[in-house]
């Protein structure tokens, strides 16, 4: 600490020292401070007292640490809590009282985790100390966070290989700091260096957290294959075999965020034949799958509750099996093809062992038949209103003459092309806007135009030209006229206008 005194410092500035504490020789004897040398004296100033306050709050801080230690102990916590002692007198005096726990809290407080952890490590077998076992050590790991994942890493092994189960709470406990650490680094680890933990790690974060990332769906896939297949190849309790298996069985079928074309590569072609029909139904290879069901497990109700699950008709086995077939058609008589059904079919079968799957087939048939037919008269009635509407639409007519006035700008036509609006009249259209709307020259107000077309029928005699828009029936729209002579230039376009407007067939004459 410096061996200046603040208040002699403070007493250099006279403006801050209260009224009645101030000197009349000290304002007479300092220089006067303006300006840029003010404001930098007052810097210097902060700068000084914020050390000597920190300094000052060490050697408090210490002194109280060593008078605690001689009269009440239980203060020592709560103080080292405040993170003002000074660390080296602090930690031989916390060592020389063996006060490791209290040591554990001045290293976290000053963030020296590394010191803090080798501690909790050699403490944990000490059969005296406060820190022994490694429930503590776990308590710290699960606090630390992402940012000192390598520390985490480092020190969670010893308690791992002491007690797996407690262990694995140093990743798996819901804590905010324990859910964010990475956990693709955590699967690596314990892939490497503790892999009879993989699974129930990959279980947490699946049911428990809801993770759905395919890596560790993938994984325990893989996980739950493996355990299966070393089960089965070794003499060991046949239980825990069949419980691992259902697992596997039930998350393939359940979850959907693995990939199946990744782990179905990794699956046996000689054993595990039931997972691996899930997987191919869960590519849309049906057939495939229900051929393992029947051909290879044998299991034909599996392979109805497979129908069922998934909307497929169910396979037809050869004559060898002709009695489950025959079941099977008259089960699923509506969703089997009968042609194919009929052509599978050995030609001995009695007429009467089939007679519930045609007569379901035929009304099956007779009801598409129908449906066809309704559907074939409502459409020819809408056919009819259309071309009543044409006929409608093409009975109207415009004559256009050298006295026709544009009713919006009161002019005259001359050879130009124009758009009749029903129940407005007719006006002039801009030379230049062949397909595009916004070049009317006499756009009624709030008419908005858009970039839609059609191809108009023009006929043309010697008389008169004429023409007719094809398609009405597709909204209200304007004609666009071009009038030269032997040539007729037609567009229509659909413009927003509202619907008591209609077509209506424009005549040059």
């Amino acid at each position: 600490m410096s061996k200046s005194d603040p208040y002699d410092v403070i007493r250099l500035f006279p403006d801050l020292i209260p009224q009645e504490s101030r000197s009349s020789q000290d304002q007479e004897r300092l220089p006067k401070l303006q300006d840029r040398e003010l404001e930098n004296g007052l810097l210097a100033l902060i700068e000084f007292l914020t050390e000597s306050i920190e300094q000052l709050l060490s050697i408090i801080d210490t002194t109280l640490l060593k008078c605690y230690l001689q009269t009440n102990d239980a203060l020592v916590a709560p103080l080292l809590r405040l993170n003002h002692c000074h660390l080296e007198e602090t930690e031989k005096t916390l060592r020389r009282h063996h006060k490791y726990s209290e040591l554990i809290i001045l290293y976290q407080t000053k963030g020296l985790h590394l010191k803090a952890l080798e501690l909790l490590e050699k403490q944990a077998d000490q059969p005296e100390s406060s820190l022994r076992g490694f429930h503590r050590t776990i308590q710290y790991l699960q606090h630390l966070g992402k940012e000192h994942m390598d520390l985490i890493l480092k020190f969670a092994g010893w308690v791992l290989e002491q007690n797996p189960e407690e262990g694995l709470k140093i990743f798996t406990e819901d804590i905010q700091e324990v859910e964010h650490l990475p956990r693709p680094r955590i699967l690596d680890y314990l892939l490497r260096q503790h892999k009879l933990l993989v699974i129930p790690y990959l279980e947490h974060v699946v049911n428990v957290w809801n993770d759905s990332n395919p890596i560790f769906h993938n994984a325990l896939v893989h996980q739950y294959r493996e355990k299966v297949q070393q089960l089965s190849a070794t003499p060991s309790d046949d239980n825990e075999g069949s419980s691992l298996r259902e697992k596997l069985l039930a998350f393939l079928e359940t979850s959907s965020n693995y990939t199946p074309e990744t782990v179905l590569v990794l699956f046996p072609y000689d054993c595990m034949f039931e997972e691996r029909a899930i997987i191919l139904g869960k590519l849309g290879r049906h057939e495939q799958a229900l051929s393992v069901y029947v051909s290879v497990l044998g299991d034909v109700p599996k392979a109805m509750e497979y129908c069922d699950k998934v909307s497929v008709p169910a396979p037809i086995k050869t004559e060898p099996d002709l009695e489950t077939a025959l079941a099977l058609l008259e089960q699923h008589a509506n969703k089997i093809n009968p042609v194919k059904a009929l052509s599978a079919l050995p030609d001995k079968v009695p007429l009467v062992c089939i007679k519930h799957f045609l007569e379901t087939s035929l009304q099956k048939e007779l009801n598409n038949r129908r449906k066809s037919q309704v559907l074939k008269g409502l459409l020819y009635a809408e056919h009819l209103q259309v071309q009543e509407m044409r006929l409608s639409y093409e009975s109207q007519a415009v004559v256009m003459t050298e006295f026709n006035v544009c009713p919006v700008c009161k002019k005259r036509f001359s050879n130009q092309r124009f758009v009749n609006f029903y129940n407005y009249g007719v006006v002039p259209a801009s030379a230049n806007a062949r397909y595009s709307p916004s070049g009317l020259d006499c756009l009624p107000q709030g008419y908005e135009p858009s970039e839609v077309s059609c191809e108009l029928s023009v006929s043309t005699t010697e008389a008169k030209t004429e023409c007719i828009c094809a398609l009405p029936q597709w909204g209200h729209c304007a004609l666009f006229v071009s009038r030269q002579e032997n040539f007729v230039a037609c567009e229509a376009v659909f413009l927003h206008i509202p619907p008591e407007f209609s077509l209506v067939t424009l005549q040059t004459v």
